[in-house]
């Protein structure tokens, strides 16, 4: 666990002394599948300079900030996954 997923501390000391740009992607979080869509969309950003320095793969931002904005509203943290997945429309008992 690091800044910017597993392998980038080692990519980045292996590339200290190249004149490169270094692009972590984070992926797989919490088991999620990484599909070939998801790979062609990620290598076609990083081909055309689109990537951050850090970019995580298919993160729903939006949903992201719908949670930390209800966190700062209530001026409490709380059951954020439960949150999320209503926001999505789901259930935990239904995911399996």
């Amino acid at each position: 666990m690091g800044y910017g997923g597993v392998l980038s501390a080692d990519v980045a000391s292996a590339t200290h002394d190249a004149t490169i740009s270094l692009h972590s992607v984070v992926a797989g979080l919490g088991g999620r599948a990484i599909t070939q869509h998801s790979l062609e969309a990620i290598l076609d950003d990083a081909v055309h300079g689109r990537l951050d320095s850090v970019t995580f793969l298919d993160l729903d931002l939006d949903i992201v900030e719908s949670e930390r904005a209800r966190i700062d509203t209530q001026r409490r943290s709380g059951p954020s996954a439960e949150n999320v997945l209503s926001d999505l429309g789901t259930v935990a008992s239904r995911i399996g």
